[in-house]
């Protein structure tokens, strides 16, 4: 798990490629702080080098891994310059220094990630007569590469992110996991490309203009939709799709997009088969038992996030099982209010795993003290006062000296978790949801296109508050997707949750709230393809049989964990009062919201409604409010 950035220069730079890429893998140095590497190329000559993370107090056979050059050294302009935060995690010696290359040195990689099944990967490369010289997955990506081309990421089973340079194809090859546990963004025009693993590397790298994407920002100001397409909330700054590569042509310059990688969905009705039930238990529990199991590979200690919610407690669970004698430090975050804290549940796991529990608190004080800071690790504007939970707990691994841990996500599109999951599951169970849930998924998209702008607009507070130009300029696109985005079946709605949506964007906050503080988040519920391309083999009904949310994991875990904790109705996750924060908070972010603003708020209409619109203690939770609060935060923290 590290971070990457690079730059690819078309032309003659008019910088020094060395010292802006060193200023990036500043920007991003609490990805990997455990070393720092760099490869700076031209068309007929390369050069590696170290750099300021780099380890000295090696011994004399380790050190011959390491380039002997710091990159203040470096002299030249150069067409291309690849750089590398390491957090060591697998092979912790210099021989798993980044970038990395071949032997004959060309083919160079810089790489974030875990490629779990390596091992196995690496034992067939060795049979086809592959040579290694250090025990990092990375060397296997590259050996994979050489044997298989593009085709190598087909066998790979985990999260990633990298960069390979073929030098003997004058080819520039990126690519991104199935599902985006990895992140990878870019900026490109006539002149250069530019790539990292947070936008923070490019967008203060120096080299392109910061402004922000209006339509991106009606986008979030409105359904609150992060990341939803790959143009966001910064001009100009793209994002690589999960199960997407992208290719350049260093000849042509040419830079082209492709899809490796699509889901399987049987979108059937099926009646359910007992005999079939018995059948997907047993292949569901072996199938995370080995998810688990692969993601406990590493050459330091693994913790595990416990919030006493299902999917994590039957990653504990299997945790327990197949390490009985680790005493597994848990990590969760409580809360004082009892209607929304989950520490009793937690607490079963503990007891039941003889795991060692750390825990957290949060409060709207300890938010508004941090809130700039989780802005800056975030990049982007954050959903609600939930992701600062998070971004608690990971802050308690790292001060806890854990620097890898399992978490939950996935489970609920995996197997059914959300309650309005009831409705896509067939037409019977529809007709209880014909009122509300019918008019939210289907009924609304049938209304023209500007009856919904203007309903929108009249009802809701929230859009209300967006500025009168911004709303009448970038709707229309918005509210068309919105009337395009229908799933008619369970697994159809699951599928588009785990792929590219929802899904996506927690893990792209479960990645900066970890990777803040140099920890590793491993997920085996989303990236596993096994065990997603088993689930989404089996028909819908089975996954809300006897009515009963996550049925299938319910009774594959069983004897896993707690009765209490697998039969327990509620659901709650990273839940924090943020209705009840926001009002605790309202008077002390005010002066953040100041007259630059104003093309994306409507100041007048907030001030006037301020005190109401932020008291929002009586009515249910909700994404309406706080938004507002994170994208002032954000243009501040940015300075856009």
């Amino acid at each position: 798990m590290c971070g990457i950035c690079g730059i690819i220069n078309f032309s003659s730079p008019a910088f020094s490629t060395a010292k802006v890429l060193e200023k990036m893998n500043h920007l991003i140095a609490h990805r990997g702080p455990d070393d720092e590497g760099f490869a700076l190329f031209n068309p007929q000559d390369y050069q590696a080098y170290t750099g300021s993370a780099t380890p000295n107090k090696v011994s004399e056979a380790d050190l011959s891994f390491l380039p002997k050059k710091h990159i203040s050294e470096a002299d030249k302009n150069h067409q291309i310059g690849l750089a590398h935060r390491r957090l060591s995690i697998l092979d912790l010696f210099p021989s798993g220094h980044q970038p990395m290359s071949s032997e004959d040195s060309t083919i160079w990689i810089t790489y974030n990630g875990e490629i779990y099944n390596y091992l196995e990967i690496k034992e067939e490369l060795v049979k086809k007569g592959h040579r290694f010289f250090s025990n990092s997955d990375t060397e296997v990506i590259l050996k994979a590469y050489r044997e298989w081309g593009k085709d190598c990421v087909q066998r790979f089973n985990g999260m990633w992110a990298f960069v390979i340079y073929d030098r003997s194809k004058s080819l520039i090859w990126c690519s991104r996991d199935r599902v985006g546990v990895k992140p990878f963004y870019y900026f490109k025009d006539e002149a250069k490309f530019l790539f990292a693993s947070e936008h923070k590397a490019i967008l203060h790298s120096g080299l392109i203009p910061k402004k922000i994407n209006h339509q991106a920002a009606f986008d979030y100001l409105s359904f609150n939709e992060i990341e939803n397409h790959p143009q966001g909330l910064l001009e100009g700054i793209i994002e690589l799709e999960p199960a997407h590569h992208l290719f350049i042509d260093l000849v042509t310059s040419e830079i082209s997009t492709e899809k490796y990688y699509t889901l399987p969905v049987n979108k059937a009705w099926e009646e359910i088969d007992s005999k079939k039930i018995v059948q997907y238990q047993e292949e569901i529990l072996e199938r995370l038992k080995q998810a688990v199991k692969l993601r406990l590979r590493a050459d330091v200690e693994v913790g595990s996030c416990l919030s006493g919610g299902m999917d994590s407690s039957s990653i504990v669970g299997l945790m327990h099982y197949l390490e009985p004698a680790n005493k597994i430090h848990l990590f969760t975050s409580t809360n004082l209010d009892p209607k929304i804290d989950e520490s009793k549940w937690a607490k079963m796991m503990v007891d039941y795993s003889g795991g060692q529990w750390h825990t957290v608190q949060p409060t709207s004080a300890e938010l508004l003290k941090d809130l700039e800071e989780l802005t800056k690790c975030q990049d982007i504007p954050l959903f609600s006062t939930s992701t600062y939970a998070q971004w608690r707990v990971m802050r308690k691994v790292k001060e806890a000296g854990i620097k890898v841990v399992l978490d939950g996500q996935g489970g609920d599109e995996l197997f059914a978790g959300y309650e309005p999951h009831r409705y896509f599951l067939n037409f019977e169970n529809r007709q209880k949801y014909l009122g509300k849930q019918w008019m939210k998924y289907h009924g609304l998209r049938r209304f023209p296109l500007s009856v919904l702008k203007k309903a929108y607009r009249a009802n809701f507070p929230d859009f209300k508050m967006i500025n009168c130009d911004l709303y009448d300029k970038y709707s229309d696109k918005t509210f068309q997707d919105f009337k395009n985005d229908q799933q008619f079946t369970l697994n159809e709605r699951l599928a588009h949750e785990f792929y590219n949506s929802s899904l996506k964007s927690y893990l792209k906050c479960e990645d900066r709230c970890s990777m803040w503080f140099s920890v590793e988040s491993r997920v085996p519920l989303a990236d596993d393809k096994e065990l997603s391309e088993l689930l989404f083999s089996i028909s819908g009904n089975y996954k809300i049989a006897n009515n009963t949310l996550k049925y299938l994991l319910k009774e594959s875990i069983k004897g896993y964990i707690p009765e209490e904790v697998r039969l327990r109705k509620d659901k709650l996750g990273y839940t924090t009062p943020n209705n009840q924060w926001i009002y605790e908070i309202k008077e002390e972010v005010k002066d953040y919201f100041t007259s630059d603003l104003k093309d994306f708020i409507d100041l007048n209409y907030l001030h006037k409604n301020y005190d109401t619109f932020f008291d929002q203690r009586q009515s249910p939770e909700n994404r309406r409010i706080f938004k507002f609060i994170s994208f002032a935060v954000w243009k501040k923290v940015n300075g856009l």
